[in-house]
């Protein structure tokens, strides 16, 4: 064993995470922020050191996890004297300058180890051709030594920096970047490893209206539920919107932060979950106005994404109180609360507006290896738990479904799994005439249906521009429900919430 190896096999304690499976995991856009969340405001991140890339012949380490980037069709130019290795050292502890290194990918992908992080928190790698692909890994501070997972990669040219702060690419420039990989594949190895981590069918194109400018369909009448939240603000996180004044109330103050917000079918209540980022969350009631804050679960599992079933006073949600996150049902005073559906697992759901029917994002509870996350995919039941219907069968990871007011369609975002990128698509009930509805590179998610059904609003970052990182800050938008139309709904900083960092609309019903 060489020196190498030998430093490898002996870290324990090794607490890297990938910020993609942070965000399709733990932290779902969508989903209240975990621990160490997305930047303040788009402020630029301190630069904390930049990095050397040197030569290491490490083969150690097993049962780490691959990350899965988008193919690319660029070859690298030899270059003379750059030595080739599948294992390289990031040192983020002085500023210099460095000969870029030359990267063989194989199947196997590339090791890094980071070596004396000091005070960097993230490495970031960028493609220098086409800003908006990049991937970054967290880093435990002061730890010596940290073996980051195997990364496969597209051959080519990649930017390398260690960095204090999460952040948008679009905020360093080239610069800032402290180390180049030229990466090649002369075995042909990079086909392999993509057909290796085929997930499923791609989704079809965006139809032909996508982005294009018209008019809005409706009014952009009625009243919203939206919901806001940044990092060093909790508290005061759903408020209540009129349309077309756009006027705004804050309607919930907690306890700690308050999500998932949605309105009673009669609209005199709301169900919420509360509490604070670091705790499991429970589930609370509150009469409209803001008075009878009732608490209707208390345990130490985690209750969540509540909804009301219209036509009855009973709340759906979600909980891992007897094992994998599945979706659960109890009435509106907090009695009789018990499973909904016998399946592996379940997130994201939303009644039919009549009650009679389900949808919801489930996942058979497996990782299909290869790189692929587990498979959330589409579902509609009864609501007596008969007739199962899978929807969509993708590579993509599907979430926050939403029905038309008429129940015949239903719409819900989806990300693929080698980027960042969320867009906005919609099927048929029946799981036909599935349509991709954005194209946009960066967030388009968090779909609802406007009262007539014309419209749907939706959360995006548009405003800022794109980010490939966990922490994209989103606004409302709306367009029509063909994606004709797309703009801006919601300005915050014109309606005093200038200091969100993400917001969208949870609920729109007439006035």
């Amino acid at each position: 064993m060489d020196d190498m190896e030998k430093r490898l096999s002996e870290l324990d304690g090794i607490r890297t995470r990938d910020v993609w499976d942070r965000a399709l995991d733990g932290s779902r856009r969508g989903d209240p922020p975990s621990d160490g969340g997305g930047p303040d405001g788009h402020s630029l991140a301190r630069r904390a050191g930049v990095i050397v890339v040197a030569l290491t012949v490490s083969a150690a380490g097993a049962g780490l996890l691959f990350a899965q980037f988008a193919s690319d069709e660029r070859r690298t130019q030899p270059l003379d004297g750059v030595a080739t290795s599948s294992s390289v050292t990031i040192d983020c502890r002085e500023p210099v300058s460095v000969t870029p290194t030359k990267v063989r990918l194989d199947r196997d992908g590339v090791r890094m180890v980071v070596e004396n992080a000091g005070p960097a928190d993230i490495v970031y790698m960028r493609d220098p051709e086409k800003i908006e692909r990049s991937i970054g890994f967290d880093i435990p501070g002061e730890t010596s030594r940290q073996e980051i997972r195997p990364l496969s990669i597209s051959p080519g040219e990649w930017l390398v920096g260690c960095f204090s702060t999460p952040f948008s690419t679009y905020e360093h420039p080239v610069e800032d970047y402290g180390a180049r990989l030229i990466v090649e594949d002369p075995e042909g190895n990079w086909p392999i490893i993509q057909d290796e981590q085929t997930c499923g069918e791609p989704l079809p194109a965006p139809v032909e209206t996508a982005g294009r400018e018209a008019p809005l369909a409706g009014p952009l009448t009625g009243r919203a539920l939206l919901y806001a939240w940044t990092d060093d603000r909790p508290g005061d996180d759903v408020f209540e919107i009129s349309l077309p004044n756009l006027s705004i109330a804050p309607i919930l103050a907690g306890p700690g932060q308050a999500w998932d917000a949605t309105w009673s079918p009669d609209g005199s209540r709301i169900a919420f979950v509360g509490g604070g980022l670091d705790e499991d969350g429970e589930i609370y009631v509150t009469n409209s106005d803001g008075t009878g804050l009732t608490q209707l679960t208390d345990n130490d599992a985690t209750d969540d994404l509540v909804e009301w079933r219209p036509g009855t006073d009973e709340l759906s949600f979600r909980s891992n109180r007897d094992g994998p996150l599945t979706l659960y049902v109890m009435n509106a005073d907090g009695s009789d609360q018990r499973r909904l559906l016998d399946f592996p697992s379940a997130d994201r759901h939303e009644w039919s507006p009549d009650g009679s029917r389900l949808a919801f994002v489930g996942s058979d509870g497996k990782d299909d290896g290869g790189g692929c996350h587990e498979d959330h995919e589409l579902y509609v039941m009864n609501a007596d738990g008969s007739g199962l219907l899978r929807l969509t069968d993708d590579e993509y990871y599907e979430q926050d479904p939403t029905w038309s007011p008429d129940r015949s369609q239903i719409a819900f975002s989806a990300s693929n799994q080698s980027d960042y990128a969320w867009d906005v698509f919609v099927v048929n009930a029946d799981g036909t005439d599935l349509r991709r509805l954005t194209d946009y590179p960066g967030l388009d998610g968090d779909p609802t249906w406007s009262p007539d059904g014309s419209m749907i609003a939706f959360s995006s970052d548009r405003a800022t521009g794109p980010s490939r990182t966990e922490a994209q800050d989103g606004t409302p938008y709306v367009m029509n429900a063909d994606g004709s139309g797309v703009r801006h709904l919601l300005n915050l900083e014109a309606v005093g919430l200038g200091d969100r960092t993400r917001a969208w609309i949870t609920d729109w019903r007439t006035g």
